[in-house]
């Protein structure tokens, strides 16, 4: 969906659509682009362990508290709905590596209005 408030102003992009029909989440690109910006803002919150510490609880413990609360700032922010950790493990293929696990709830935009008027 392009905007543009006046007509000297700039053209705006509101909303992009998708060619898959399959699902809202599927057609509608502002899932993926929240769920792109929670991966990235995580995993750069998280880049300070790399190569700084050791795989040990003390570790996990420190990375789950950095994760607690880059969820607080996203929902806080209306980023995304809720985000709930389901695991944090030590990775069973690499033994110098983590695997974090999360089930995320987006927002899901006002796409349609419908008005009905009865007499």
């Amino acid at each position: 969906l392009l905007c543009q408030d006046s007509p000297t102003g700039p053209v705006l992009s509101r909303m992009a659509l998708t060619t898959d029909r399959s699902s809202l989440e599927a057609q509608t690109d502002i899932f993926w682009k929240s769920l792109d910006f929670v991966s990235k803002y995580q995993r750069q919150l998280l880049k300070g362990f790399l190569g700084r510490t050791n795989v040990q609880q003390g570790t996990a413990d420190n990375m789950n508290t950095v994760i607690q609360g880059s969820i607080t700032f996203l929902e806080e922010n209306n980023i995304v709905q809720s985000i709930k950790v389901t695991s944090l493990i030590r990775d069973p293929d690499r033994k110098d590596g983590y695997l974090l696990e999360e089930n995320v709830v987006p927002f899901y935009p006002v796409n349609s209005i419908a008005v009905r008027i009865f007499i």
